[in-house]
């Protein structure tokens, strides 16, 4: 959705960056999960709970 927002326009180009904030955040989140759900489980767990 951000790629799509123009960069000339003020509050187009705010909300571009708290979409792009909000996108890494869950990144962070996601890759914290996965190296837990490693941690814990055997890879074929992993791998099947992922899929």
């Amino acid at each position: 959705m951000a790629g799509v927002l123009p960069d000339d326009d003020p509050k187009a180009r705010s909300l571009k960056q708290g979409i792009l904030s909000v996108a890494q955040d869950e990144t962070r989140h996601a890759a914290y999960l996965y190296e837990a759900l490693q941690r814990r489980l055997s890879q074929a767990q992993v791998d099947a709970i992922v899929d």
